[in-house]
């Protein structure tokens, strides 16, 4: 019968204080996956309903990479104007590090997570190039690179969240 009668021992003021420190610790360095501009990006810019946030200056040629992007998104037999409406320019520092977690190699990043969110590593915004990485070689497009993410938010926004895990990654 004592098991029944058992009552919790109750915590430690300290315990109680840790184990909320340890809490909050975790949201804190979770919280930029969610929401990107609380890494206090410097450098913000609206380009008709797209906000981008850069770690430096966002030039004039931004628009043309986003007209560009745009062009690759409207050839999809999926398109819809429902992709990343907030990009941020990372440039391979702790930011990227940061939001990249375990994507080694990349140059962008999308997630289902923060569905209206591309993550770019731009190593030349003027010349519209990521930088070289891992296997990919050679430097590619920021364009390309952002219709590319934009394009998984396309995928999940037309078959949903849980079917997009089903198809082959490229």
């Amino acid at each position: 019968m004592t098991f029944l009668n058992r009552t919790k021992k109750p915590k430690s003021k300290a315990r109680r204080i840790f184990t909320w420190g340890i809490n909050l610790s975790l949201i804190l360095l979770a919280s930029p996956l969610l929401a990107p501009q609380l890494l206090a990006f410097p450098h913000q810019r609206t380009i008709g309903d797209t906000t981008i946030y850069s770690e430096h200056p966002i030039g004039p040629n931004m628009e043309n990479i986003l007209k560009r992007s745009d062009a690759l998104m409207e050839k999809s037999a999926i398109y819809s104007d429902s992709y990343g409406r907030h990009i941020f320019l990372a440039q391979d520092g702790w930011r990227w590090n940061w939001l990249a977690l375990s994507v080694r190699g990349g140059v962008g990043l999308t997630r289902a997570i923060s569905p209206n969110t591309v993550i770019v590593n731009v190593a030349d915004l003027e010349n519209d190039l990521t930088p070289s990485r891992g296997s990919i070689g050679k430097p590619r497009s920021i364009s390309g690179t952002i219709a590319h993410e934009r394009t998984h938010q396309l995928i999940r926004g037309h078959f949903g969240v849980l079917k997009s895990f089903s198809f082959p990654t490229w």
